[in-house]
């Protein structure tokens, strides 16, 4: 059994004089004139064509990816993984947000981390209360949101 071997070039650090790293080469000759290859290649002249070539492929790409759930929508009726990751995500999602915000406050003094850490607590207590996202999520906003610019 025979091991692809790739050209791999030893590139010194700017981090230490005696560092260096391995770059691997998939092009011949040096850096320099890969480089002012591609300079040139930029430098070339953009036609009308390949803009609206770019344009159509983009375009088609977008609409294909646009299109693709639909089909995986059908393809995937009644199947227990999707039933299961619509329940979980939604929850996944808004955990993941809070626990951001919650490791965002500044805990160094009071001030800064009273309005945030009373609109978690407001969230968490509407949400036990009511058990409505909507209206836990809007109720610890506008208590952070009054606590910070009006209170504090």
């Amino acid at each position: 059994m025979s091991r692809l071997s790739l050209p791999v070039l030893r590139m010194p650090s700017r981090l230490h004089p005696r560092a260096s790293f391995r770059v691997l080469s998939l092009f011949q000759g040096s850096f320099a004139e890969y480089v002012q290859k591609e300079i040139n290649l930029m430098n070339s002249e953009v036609t009308t064509g390949y803009i609206l070539a770019a344009v159509f492929v983009a375009a088609g790409i977008t609409f294909l990816l646009r299109l693709l759930p639909f089909g995986l929508k059908k393809a995937l009726a009644g199947s227990e993984l999707l039933d299961a990751l619509s329940h979980w995500i939604p929850l996944g999602a808004v955990a993941l947000l809070a626990i951001y915000a919650v490791a965002k406050i500044n805990y160094s003094s009071f001030t800064t981390a009273a309005p945030y850490l009373a609109g978690l607590v407001v969230t968490v207590g509407a949400h036990l209360w009511r058990k409505n996202m909507v209206l836990s999520m809007v109720a610890g906003t506008v208590t952070c949101v009054v606590l910070a610019n009006w209170v504090f």
